[in-house]
């Protein structure tokens, strides 16, 4: 399998700071994902989870009530290895661009008092995993030695992998009448090797304002990838797209 864009980074070189760790197409669309990294990997200790789950819970709810930007974000939530977050924002943008949205951010969460948002047992899948006080704590840490300092890390410096647009680029192959036809076609064309994405029965949900009202379930497949994937709808379907 080939190896995910995300595991190229040579973790022993990075620092805390805000990173692209890659940009996509989705049809017309650019969808741009953060690293939003608090600690430096392996040197220091991981975020606890009660804390990040607390970051996760006030951070997406600060964002998606902000005046400006909420709605250009699609997701916010933590790293599996617990040394930060993921941001996922609609549009092409640089670490530059939203570092003052983080220090909004961070701020927030430092200054929060009252109640967590979310976190009833109707609310939240683990409503007892939480600790605001190593919430604002670690925030507090980031805030003030990273997105507040010169030493803010906004590139992967000395990494090989820097986000490419153009190279994974995709692009609609076509539009299928529902989801099961859209998934028959998905399968197939994963049996030949070629990765493709389905949109629209999910898009409403995930991206928001970001794709307008449509019918039908869309198929993405990278650009690299268009010519064969027409090759194989024409044998499925006996006409071309």
């Amino acid at each position: 399998m080939e190896k995910i864009a995300s595991f190229t980074i040579d973790h022993t070189k990075l620092k805390r700071g805000i990173y692209v760790s890659r940009k996509d197409r989705i049809g017309e669309y650019v969808v741009t994902t953060f690293d939003i990294r608090m600690k430096v990997p392996n040197r220091e200790p991981a975020l606890s989870n009660e804390a990040i789950h607390t970051i996760e819970h006030l951070a997406a709810t600060y964002l998606r009530n902000h005046s400006q930007w909420k709605d250009k974000i699609v997701y916010w939530g933590p790293m599996g290895c617990l040394t930060g977050n993921y941001l996922i924002v609609s549009g092409d943008y640089t670490s530059a661009d939203i570092l003052p949205l983080m220090i909004e951010t961070f701020r927030f969460i430092v200054g929060y008092e009252g109640e967590i948002p979310g976190t009833t047992e109707s609310e939240c899948g683990n409503y007892k995993l939480h600790s605001l006080e190593e919430a604002k704590k670690e925030s507090k840490i980031y805030l003030e030695e990273v997105l507040l300092s010169d030493d803010c890390g906004l590139e992967y410096d000395g990494n090989t992998h820097q986000p490419n647009l153009d190279s994974k680029r995709t692009l609609r192959l076509c539009t299928c009448n529902n989801s099961y036809d859209a998934n028959m076609l998905k399968q197939a064309l994963l049996s030949e090797g070629i990765e493709c994405l389905t949109g629209n029965e999910n898009m409403s949900n995930l991206f928001g304002g970001l794709i307008s009202a449509f019918s039908g379930v869309d198929v993405f497949v990278f650009a690299d990838e268009l010519t064969k994937a027409k090759e194989i709808y024409s044998r499925l379907y006996g006409e071309n797209v």
